[in-house]
């Protein structure tokens, strides 16, 4: 069989070992800074249609209830469904990245949530939509699973958050930016209530073909396991395998680390139980802001529904600022500090920025919503809101990756994932509700005292991080910290 230029058998030890030459190009450290930037972009964009389809419909709501004759505030439940189909898919697609690498599920569950946008644009009844919309968001949580997982294999510790910002960037613009089109959208009468989900399969389709041609498999594992089996086919070797053998996936053992695993660690982990809290509680107040943006701009104020969606541009600038100062603090502080003194807790500078925008963001919100006082006040609370629920959800993500080992960085992001989206589903079946029966200004105020309560978490992991982490058994050890804690998870 001829010579493969970049892949060798260990001469020594097991002489039947398969590794990869130190130049292998399949070797993520081995790819260019373009080809890794190429590679974080088009996975975004896949991330960043998930985000958008969560909310494609809000606008069509009062247009969809008419024509299933049922009230809008039903129409609460497709979104909600979304984000619980989002919320138990990790018990499928981390099994499924581990085995198989990162690129096939992404891109099969991927493909199979555009293909489930069909039904929902041609359905005759509302519970096909639910159904539909509960499967798409079960299906698109493959890429919200893998893609992070394809960012740590790409990424050396001292640029990964960089690159997790233009991740962060794409989940939560998404949908704000999905919310600002759809009225503009569901208004054109040449167009109508189904055409956001035509929107979601055209320009998936789009980035799902950018995504296929650009994007290249990053698992170690799963790339080592493929050139073991390919070297044993032309070799006729059968003994040849890998560092990484092919898991075995049955239903204890998808029960024991895929389910009981990331359950125990977020009740044993104070890190993580604490960060998984706040991210979700950020997290979740972008979906009440999508439900409640409606409300108070179409009902208190008497905008038209394409108008009422222009305030969203507030919330996209806040997250693009929010975006911009991560980044020039994790470019020109965080990564030179790095490779000198690694202390995950100089994360929580710019988190306390944005915890600190989130409450004034929404008392600005509740206090100026009153139809006699000037939009601009309201809109402008949408920049603080934006940029604060950026940076809360960016640097808390962050944290988790660098503080929390290589095997359980699987688990973290699976139970991070999980409660999240369990979270924004709650807050999508109440937000209505909560509005209107306390009113704008005394909801808004609960809701920036929570945000008030909740700026705790990363005032003490600031101050006392290290020690935190010294409690625990299955953080990183962290080189150069002045703390090394095992990892006997």
């Amino acid at each position: 069989a001829p010579e493969q230029p970049h892949e060798s058998v260990e001469s020594c030890g097991d002489p039947h070992l398969v590794t990869l030459h130190p130049c292998d190009v399949a070797n993520t450290a081995n790819w260019s800074g373009g080809k890794k930037w190429l590679s974080t972009f088009v996975f975004s964009l896949l991330v960043f249609c998930i985000a958008f389809a969560s909310t494609a419909d809000v606008s069509a709501s009062q247009m969809t209830a008419t024509h299933f004759h049922t009230s809008a505030k039903v129409l609460v439940l497709d979104r909600a469904l979304y984000m619980v189909g989002i919320a138990i898919g990790p018990v499928v697609w981390t099994p499924m990245s581990d085995r198989y690498g990162r690129r096939a599920p992404m891109h099969v569950g991927f493909i199979t949530f555009l293909f489930l946008q069909i039904p929902v644009a041609v359905a005759q009844n509302l519970a096909a939509v639910c159904i539909c919309r509960l499967l798409a968001g079960f299906f698109g949580c493959s890429v919200l699973v893998t893609v992070p997982a394809a960012m740590w294999d790409i990424w050396e510790p001292s640029r990964r958050s960089m690159a997790m910002c233009l991740l962060a960037t794409g989940i939560i613009a998404g949908p704000a930016v999905s919310a600002l089109f759809s009225g503009y959208i569901v208004q054109n009468r040449a167009l109508g209530w189904r055409w956001p989900s035509w929107v979601v399969l055209i320009s998936g389709a789009f980035f799902g073909l950018c995504s296929w041609l650009f994007g290249s498999e990053t698992s170690f594992s799963f790339i080592l396991r493929q050139k073991a089996k390919k070297l044993g086919r032309s070799t006729g070797d059968w003994a040849l395998h890998a560092t990484a053998d092919d898991p075995g996936m049955n239903f204890a053992v998808i029960t024991e680390n895929y389910i009981c695993r990331p359950l125990t660690l977020l009740l044993t982990e104070p890190i993580l139980f604490f960060i998984t809290l706040y991210v979700s509680y950020a997290y979740a107040l972008l979906y009440l802001l999508v439900e409640i943006f409606p409300f108070t701009y179409e009902s208190e104020r008497r905008w038209t529904s394409s108008a009422a969606g222009l305030p969203f541009i507030a919330v996209i600038s806040g997250v693009l600022l929010g975006s911009l100062v991560a980044s020039l603090f994790l470019a020109n502080r965080y990564t030179p500090r790095l490779k000198k003194y690694h202390s995950p807790e100089d994360l929580f500078l710019t988190f306390l920025v944005g915890s600190a925008a989130l409450p004034i963001g929404l008392f600005l919100f509740g206090w100026t919503s009153a139809r006699h006082i000037s939009a601009g006040y309201e809109i402008a609370a949408g920049v603080f809101l934006g940029a604060g629920i950026l940076l809360v959800f960016l640097q808390g993500n962050n944290y988790l990756v660098e503080v929390y080992s290589p095997s359980n960085f699987n688990a973290v992001i699976a139970v991070n994932t999980s409660v999240r989206s369990m979270i924004a589903a709650s807050f999508c079946a109440f937000a209505r509700h909560m509005f209107e029966g306390m009113s704008v200004e005394y909801a808004s105020t609960a809701l920036a005292l929570v945000s008030i309560v909740l700026i705790a978490i990363p005032v003490v992991l600031f101050k006392s991080g290290v020690k935190v982490r010294a409690m625990s058994t299955c953080t990183a050890k962290l080189p150069g910290s002045s703390h090394e804690s095992g990892d006997k998870c």
